[in-house]
């Protein structure tokens, strides 16, 4: 049934266009003038809104507008930042480092120092005495108290064995006088093993028969003799012990270097002068010649210098060093 009513109604379809083109070829073709003037109007296609049913309730439609966007054409103001510039340091190319075995100087490493009494203080019977000894430099000990003629009004020896921390040494001594008053050294000194002075000091004391004690300041916690070459054990060859470092010199009296073997014997000796006028350290750089009778020799190089008015020593320094030929 369906392709029966298909051609049929194409049937239908080639009769009207066959009618609505007869006229068209059968007239004269007409000018564009009368061609645009046959034309009508086309209708507007209205759309009708969708017929609700009775009773149902209206569609709401909501409309949610879009915000427009409004340009602005003023600018923002941008930040102002300001940069701060932070001067590089100028960076010196070093020197190359030269390595040095040159120790820094310490002053305050005394061998022997005296607590009390101070310098040229007056004194009467018994004298109370209080000193310290390195640990590197203790050994065979002596205190002793000279007169202005040389004798001995006071001597005590004892060993001090201490090589950790300093070796107090603490003393009462009596003493009488032959008149009112002298003028004294107290002094205080260490040997080694092989019988070889280490360190001395000592300081200048006024003894009286009757009075009151009258106490001067203690001395300065200074050593005298502070080496920057040779360092303690260094081993040296060439037949030239180079010296250098500061001294602070008691008197005017001249100072001597020496180099001490095991035996007692000077390899080397150089005397040296320094003003006891001028404050504090004096510089100074010299060179001790030494000869050896063996390969190798354990020498201790002294320098010491004498007291002035009293004799014998006022002060004495030394440092262990191996000599080599």
């Amino acid at each position: 049934m369906k392709p029966f009513l298909s051609l049929l109604f194409f049937f239908f379809l080639v009769g009207c266009t066959r009618n609505t083109l007869a006229p068209l070829s059968a007239a004269a073709s007409p000018s564009p003038q009368a061609a645009l003037a046959t034309l009508e109007p086309l209708a507007l296609l209205t759309l009708n809104p969708p017929t609700l049913a009775a009773g149902a309730p209206p569609i709401a439609q909501t409309f949610t507008p879009s915000p427009s966007r409004t340009a602005s054409l003023s600018p923002t103001p941008s930040r102002t930042f300001t940069v701060t510039r932070t001067p590089s340091r100028t960076r010196t190319p070093s020197r190359t480092p030269s390595i040095t075995l040159t120790p820094t100087l310490d002053y305050a490493q005394t061998l022997i120092r005296f607590e009390t009494p101070g310098p040229m203080s007056k004194l009467v019977s018994p004298l109370n005495v209080i000193a310290w000894v390195a640990p590197a430099y203790t050994g065979s000990t002596r205190l002793e108290l000279i007169g202005e003629d040389g004798r001995a009004l006071y001597r005590k020896s004892f060993r001090t064995d201490n090589v950790r921390t300093y070796t107090r040494v603490a003393e009462k001594i009596e003493f009488e006088l032959p008149g009112a008053g002298e003028l004294v050294r107290l002094q205080l000194s260490t040997v080694d093993e092989y019988g070889r002075l280490m360190a001395f000091n000592s300081l200048p004391l006024l003894l009286l028969s009757a009075g009151e004690n009258q106490f001067a300041p203690a001395a300065e916690p200074l050593e005298r003799a502070v080496l920057r070459r040779p360092f303690d054990g260094e081993e040296v060859s060439g037949g030239v012990l180079t010296v250098r470092g500061e001294f602070r010199p008691v008197n005017n009296a001249p100072v001597t270097l020496e180099l001490i073997d095991l035996d007692g014997r000077a390899l080397g000796t150089r005397i040296l002068y320094f003003d006891a006028a001028l404050p504090g350290y004096q510089i100074f750089e010299t060179t001790v010649p030494y000869t050896l009778t063996g390969d190798k020799a354990l020498a201790r190089l002294v320098i010491r210098q004498s007291d002035e008015r009293i004799d014998g020593l006022v002060y004495l320094f030394s440092r262990e060093v191996v000599l080599k030929p």
